[in-house]
């Protein structure tokens, strides 16, 4: 939907949009209600990209509390990502 409804660039979504979409499933879903409410348990967890994670993701992991390694790989060939 995003690369062609929106025609962007960026085909994927970002770690705040998924955030969104919990929260606003979480209003019918019970499913998604307990996953939205154990966000706060991940606060001092660690974890690992296999690529360099976008500089906006990064910041709402931290926001979380979590706290994210990558390796130093790019997710794409085009190197001006955001």
């Amino acid at each position: 939907m995003k690369s062609t409804a929106l025609h962007s660039s960026v085909d994927t979504l970002s770690l705040n949009e998924v955030l969104i979409a919990l929260s606003i499933s979480a209003v019918t879903n019970p499913i998604a209600q307990v996953a939205y409410e154990k966000l706060a348990e991940l606060d001092g967890a660690q974890a690992h990209s296999t690529v360099m994670v976008n500089k906006n993701d990064e910041q709402t992991l931290k926001q979380l509390g979590i706290d994210i390694t990558s390796a130093p790989l790019f997710p794409s060939e085009n190197l001006y990502y955001q």
